[in-house]
């Protein structure tokens, strides 16, 4: 089970791939478009610039 830490909310799963929306946690922007991880082990880590604010947000989901 996936689980989003900070800049995401996670939209499903499908074996190892998990689906997400960027969050900006500054200003609640949340994206239109879903994102999806390859083959996620145990730990995703990326990160965006907020198209609303600029912030530069980092993702983290874990896969219990």
């Amino acid at each position: 089970m996936a689980t989003a830490i900070k800049g995401a909310v996670i939209a499903g799963e499908k074996g190892s791939t998990v689906d997400y929306y960027r969050k900006c946690e500054a200003c609640g922007y949340t994206s239109s478009s879903k994102y999806n991880t390859a083959h996620l082990a145990y730990k995703y880590r990326h990160s965006f610039k907020c198209p609303k604010c600029g912030n530069k947000q980092d993702i983290e989901i874990n896969v219990d």
